[in-house]
């Protein structure tokens, strides 16, 4: 994993209450540092519906198996500072080694840390 890696990542993890009393799952983080190849790809679909064609973006990310990051978690490329939810967590498929985690990201704004 480490030889693909493109950057590495933090893990935000736990909730807090906004002055509006709407929770958000942006807390504490939990994790950094973790060695991560984040993908970003794009592709154009046509929508008949609405006779126009549309941009498709999508994000992953490639974590070591020993990453412990959740579908509740939120992850901050720690390069750039871009924030991403993580929508699902699967494992590639192997017969070796441990094979490494795959997360589904969606790009994410506003994300704040909890001061302690």
């Amino acid at each position: 994993m480490r030889e693909l890696a493109t950057t590495t990542v933090s893990v935000l993890r736990g909730t807090e209450t906004n002055q509006y009393g709407d929770r958000t799952n942006v807390g504490q983080p939990v994790y950094t540092g973790i060695p991560a190849a984040l993908v970003e790809s794009a592709h154009r679909s046509y929508d008949r519906a609405a006779q126009r064609y549309q941009v498709l973006r999508t994000s992953i990310a490639v974590v070591p198996d020993w990453a412990d990051i959740r579908t509740s978690d939120t992850l901050v490329d720690e390069r750039t500072c871009t924030a991403y939810m993580v929508e699902a967590v699967t494992m590639q498929p192997t017969l070796g080694p441990p094979p490494d985690k795959v997360c589904d990201l969606r790009a994410r704004s506003g994300v704040s840390v909890q001061a302690n």
